[in-house]
């Protein structure tokens, strides 16, 4: 269900309360915390624009002036009342969310435009802007401008407006019925940077309450041209068109509106469960429409249109927007999806060749379920496309088999086969409530013909594909023929392929597009169809890719329960100049194709025959039994099998790499909102756009192309780093052959550091209020703050790494204060030896296991380390470790107890490593380096949960409910380097100073991360960003130049995240 996997259960409960209490005391604790003080906080500081704009070069331009009113309106998610992606009414999953519960019709507020300053006469939009939707209106601004924006607030709670860029006074309160003027200076900053799309997208919005107003309605885009870069019309002078796309999730509950909207529907309300009641007032919207309803969204062939993309919300702010029978250029990248995550801002030239009516639509599989689609019409005739290159054929069928997920009988992550732990035999045990580790799957096999008599043998270097069909390839300029044959009983299936330019006729995909259903929209059974694939220029690599990429392909009749039953292959496009004969790459030695996903069998196709050919006798026979058990969460929850091409817990085969030679990896993901994954290797780095990396960032319908040079031989890990999912088994091992041991050079120098692992009593928020507003604890602060008999409070016992002057480790040295609880920067350059004297001072087992390719030397061969015992970790920093062509002078990785990621993380067992260009260390081109840990601290899962149950029990005498609903959620700690709530002490700077942040991420499924830095001009890669998304074990560095004085919040964007007190603060003096 859309949400559901990513949502507290208590929450859950909460909102339920609220849904079916509608007459008895409100919103409850479902409502936000109001975030009012942070505003007027804000205007106490600020001051006048020329030194609020300190630091910035101003450059002369023009006053543009805009009027907009936030106002009230109705409106309908789905004014056709039907489902115009398939042209008919509401069925199956979209009933939830358009005819059950309060339905498709809900009072909303808006960011509109007015003609002057009197607010009579709306501004109308024209057909260009049809599709905008709720979207306030599009502000258009170039570098060097003022823009003179006067807001009238018609609304009946007080509201603001604030955008990404600009440099401003502030955004102070506006109260119903008054008038504000807001001046807000474009400085170069904003700008788009050279080299890419001449304009920049931020987002302005109303923050007062941020989740109140998000979840209302009020946001719009701001877009920032280079100086002379607007036409006479305020428009980009170099497009024709432009397209405003906001992938956003409103959960109704927490509208400002709520009640309103739902007292006429409390009986229908009231008819649902708890969880279908809170699932239902989530709309997964496209510009606040549903399904296909969003209008407008025309063009014609050859027309310069010029996509913008972008998100709001809240931890379900998660997606993959993927369009078909286009490709788009994102900065040098030919892509036909980007990954959509909170305060995302996207600009995109697409590619309009391709005349057609096609589906625009976030690729996770619940969004999808929830109707998060569009259709977009490109007008026109097809330009002829001439090819020179070759013809390639290939001859795929769908079959059904049965699948292992586990072949080697036991957990291989060691290095040897080991009995399945407890937690393993959740998926992989078969037993009478549980199928266990063998399912009927359907993949693509490919063969020698059209006869399909003959399967083709896979090769050995292709072993690790498991589940995955044929690698299909192709050389720009070549035509790729694929004829699939469904030799699946009883099930409709196709290929779609993502990238390649096809025809309505290849499309693989049924959905409502004017024309008659194509015979590959849907291949019966043991029917016949031939794709037609081409690849122009626009299909290939481009100026900012590596010499060969990877688009997917799958099956699209079902796109959730056709991928989870294992239909899906990769499609690998070689440039050129880069192609061998075979079209292979020749860059580099070896090729990988890896998928994450969690496969929900319960979700595939197969699933009938599953329960038919696995579950128990009697318990098939029984249709209230078997309905039982399928409802059943812990039955459920063994069918999500969280794979890498279909094995778990280390059995993928044929991970083989050689010491010191190229390897490229073709990371893609499926699967629905808990499928968010980072793969991660400690002993090896990943080099993607330009950027080196300890992990990368995949979510369901990405597709990303890495490389890696690996330098530490024997066996490594590469898993994803989401907490959940390296215990339910998505990890593989690789083997790198040795051709020799790494030594230091005798001339390198060496870095040394005396580090301790030692116990403390933290306490996340030391002042004992909100820091953010002065104020005391509200009701909801104190789930997380207050010692009660359900929850903990705010006090820990906890680990941290704490750096000592010397090997005696009796002279602690002095850490920032704003450091919190992160261990010591570890800094070295490209070419040092970084060595580390390790005292563990804990009462079990810890290290120091860094992260990004570090090779080590010396005896740094065991990395664990018993209580009072000490070590001493060598580590040579090769160039590969360094940072690559995109980073600038330093790159961030982190290093942590490598004993039990799980527990030590969350016990406190982090901190930032940080490695430069030779000669930079001492130079890093900045003001101050801070690192900023963004992490849901779960106190749970942390290796002291018992003794702070037992310390809190013997200090207060209270007897501690485990059982309590707010118990879990009181013990995930919302943090930037350990404080919550403007807690830690606020990082000072001067107007000007440029600052680089080590961004850091680690966690579960919730930890989706979204920095934000108000009013301040923030870079990363030398691009202007309004925020950087964040995943579990993804680092970056972020370059900050402090441009408007006064006291600002820098926090996760994250409405959730927001509400349990992500936040911090910076005083720019």
């Amino acid at each position: 269900m859309p949400g559901a996997s990513r949502r507290r259960p208590w929450l859950i409960a909460a909102g339920l309360g609220l849904l079916l209490g509608l007459l008895i005391g409100g919103l409850g604790i479902a409502l936000p915390i109001s975030l009012r003080n942070k505003q007027q906080q804000q205007q106490q500081n600020a001051v006048n624009l020329s030194s609020s704009a300190a630091g910035v070069q101003q450059l002369k331009g023009i006053t543009r002036s805009y009027y907009l009113a936030a106002d009230s309106i109705d409106w309908d998610f789905a004014p056709s009342g039907k489902d115009l992606c398939h042209n008919r009414g509401f069925t199956g999953p979209a009933e939830l969310y358009t005819l059950q519960g309060i339905g498709t019709k809900y009072k909303k507020a808006v960011y509109r435009q007015y003609n002057d300053s009197s607010f009579k006469d709306l501004k109308p939009r024209g057909p260009a802007d049809e599709h905008m939707g709720l979207l306030g209106p599009a502000l258009h601004a170039e570098v060097g401008d003022t823009i003179h924006l006067v807001l009238r607030n018609n609304l009946d709670f007080p509201i603001n407006v604030m955008a990404g860029g600009v440099s401003s006074e502030g955004a102070p309160i506006v109260n119903p019925g008054d008038t504000y003027t807001a001046k807000w200076y474009v400085p170069a900053s904003a700008g788009p940077p050279e080299g890419g799309p001449s304009t920049q997208l931020w987002v302005y919005r109303s923050t007062v309450d941020v989740v109140r107003d998000t979840q209302a309605g009020l946001a719009g885009p701001l877009v920032i041209a280079r100086p002379g870069g607007l036409n006479a019309a305020g428009k980009p002078a170099d497009v024709d068109r432009e397209i405003y796309m906001m992938l956003q999730v409103f959960n109704e509950a927490n509208s400002p509106f709520y009640e309103e909207n739902a007292n006429p529907h409390e009986e229908a309300l009231a008819e649902l469960d708890e969880v279908d009641a809170a699932e239902s007032v989530m709309k997964y919207t496209i510009n606040g429409y549903v399904f296909c309803n969003t209008p407008g969204l025309n063009m014609t062939v050859r027309e310069r249109v010029r996509w913008y993309v972008s998100s709001l919300g809240s931890e379900d702010a998660i997606h993959t927007a993927h369009w078909h029978g286009i490709t788009l250029n994102n900065n040098g990248h030919m892509v036909d999806q980007v990954v959509v995550l909170a305060s995302s801002a996207y600009v995109l030239d697409a590619v309009t060749d391709n005349p057609g009516t096609w589906l625009f639509h976030c690729h996770l599989t619940d969004h999808i379920h929830g109707g998060m689609m569009a259709l977009f019409n490109i007008a026109g005739t097809a330009p002829v496309q001439n090819l020179t290159g070759k013809t390639r054929e290939y001859f795929i069928a769908a079959v059904a088999e049965v699948w292992d997920y586990v072949p080697f009988g036991g957990e291989m992550c060691g290095g040897s086969k080991v009995n399945f732990s407890d937690n393993a035999k959740t998926f992989v045990e078969p037993g009478p409530d549980r199928i266990g580790n063998k399912y009927l799957k359907a993949m693509y096999v490919e063969y020698t013909d059209a006869t399909f008599k003959t399967r083709k043998r896979r090769a050995p270097e292709w072993e690790h594909l498991g589940l995955l069909g044929p690698v299909v390839r192709g050389t720009v300029g070549d035509t790729l023929l694929v004829t699939f044959k469904n030799m699946v009983p009883g099930h409709n299936l196709s290929i779609h392929s993502h990238g390649v330019l096809y025809d309505k006729l290849s499309e693989g995909s049924p959905y409502y597009d004017g024309l008659p259903v194509a015979p590959g929209d849907q291949v019966d059974t043991n029917k016949t169809v031939t794709y037609k694939w081409l690849v122009p220029e626009r299909a290939g690599p481009g100026p900012a890719d590596a010499g060969s990429i990877m688009w997917m392909y799958h099956s699209h009749v079902d796109e959730a329960a056709d991928p989870a039953a294992g239909l899906m292959g990769a499609i690998i496009i070689t440039s050129p100049g880069n192609a061998n004969e075979d079209a292979t790459p020749k860059d580099v030695s070896r090729e990988f194709v890896l998928s994450f996903a969690i496969l929900n069998e319960d979700a595939s196709i197969m699933a009938p025959e599953n329960y038919e050919k696995y579950l128990p006798a009697a318990t098939r026979a029984n249709a209230s039994a078997l309905e039982a058990l399928i409802a059943d969460p812990e039955f459920q929850e063994s069918n999500l099998m969280h794979s890498i091409n279909g094995y778990m817990y280390c059995n993928l085969p044929g991970l083989d790499f050689i010491q010191g030679q190229s390897v490229r990896i073709y990371f893609m993901a499926f699967g629905s909102s808990a499928d968010m994954h980072t793969p991660n290797t400690a002993e090896s780095q990943l080099f993607l756009d330009g950027h080196r990396k300890q992990a990368v960032a995949l979510l369901p319908g990405a597709m990303l192309t890495a490389d890696t040079t690996p330098l530490v031989p024997g066996k490594g890990l590469l898993q994803c780093h989401v907490y959940d999912h390296i215990s339910a088994g998505m990890s593989a091992i690789y083997d790198v052959k040795n051709l020799g041991q790494l030594v230091a050079p005798a001339s390198a120098t060496v870095r040394t550091y005396y580090i301790a692992a030692e116990p403390v009593m933290w306490d996340y928020a030391p002042l004992g209020y909100d820091g953010c507003s002065g104020q005391p604890w509200n009701e909801q602060q104190r789930i997380f703050t207050q010692t009660t008999n359900e929850t903990l409070g705010s006090q820990y016992k906890k680990g941290m790494f704490r750096e000592y002057t010397d090997a005696t480790f009796s002279t602690p040295k002095e850490q920032p204060p704003h450091h919190g609880f992160l261990g010591p920067m570890l800094r070295a350059e490209v070419g040092d030896k970084l060595v580390v004297h390790f005292l563990n001072r804990l009462l079990f087992d810890a290290s120091v296991q860094v992260f990004g390719g570090l090779a080590p030397i010396g005896n740094t061969t065991s990395y664990q380390v018993a209580p009072g015992s000490s070590k001493r970790y060598e580590w040579f920093v090769p160039d590969t470790a360094g940072p690559g062509s995109s980073d600038g002078p330093s790159v961030a990785y982190a290093y942590v107890s490598g004993v039990d990621h799980i527990k030590h993380i969350n016990a406190g067992l982090v901190g930032p490593l940080v490695i430069y260009k030779k000669g930079r260390l001492d130079d890093p081109g900045v003001d101050l380096e801070v690192p900023l840990l963004f992490n849901i601290q779960n106190e749970m899962q942390s290796v002291y949960y018992q003794d702070n149950m037992m310390l809190q029990g013997n200090k207060t005498g209270l007897k501690i409910d485990t059982a309590a609903l707010t118990f879990p959620e009181s013990n995930l700690m919302h943090t930037m380097n350990g404080f919550i709530y403007c807690n830690g002490p606020a990082l000072q700077v001067s107007a000007g100073d440029k600052v680089r942040w080590m961004v850091m991420g680690f966690g579960s499924e919730a930890d989706m991360h979204s920095p934000v830095f108000d009013g301040q001009a923030v870079e990363f890669g030398g691009k202007p960003v309004y925020s950087v998304g964040l995943m579990p074990s993804n680092t970056y560095v972020v370059d900050m130049t402090a441009n408007s004085t006064g006291t600002w919040e820098y926090y996760c964007n994250i409405l959730d995240h927001i509400w349990a007190g992500m936040k911090s603060r910076m005083l720019v003096s």
